[in-house]
């Protein structure tokens, strides 16, 4: 499975060392870009305000996205999620 790692620098790399010793796991990208992700599931750290925005995006293109971060509190657009 090819993981893309999205979102701050220093959180992606300690994923990435994290996801790299699984099994599964054949390819960990660390990337700041989602425009055309290239990979099986993407794995969101981002905080930003505009996170469930790509987020949404994302699952829009059918992507399994993995959001890591603190609860959304947004109850409008979770529900349209």
């Amino acid at each position: 499975m090819k993981l893309l790692v999205a979102g701050d620098k220093i959180r992606g790399k300690q994923w990435e060392k994290y996801l790299r010793k699984k099994l599964s796991v054949t390819e960990v990208t660390l990337t700041t870009d989602l425009q055309n992700p290239a990979a099986d599931a993407v794995v969101l750290l981002n905080e930003s305000p505009g996170t469930l925005h790509k987020l949404l995006t994302l699952v829009q293109k059918g992507m399994p996205v993995y959001l890591v971060s603190s609860l959304p509190t947004d109850v409008g657009f979770l529900q349209k999620l």
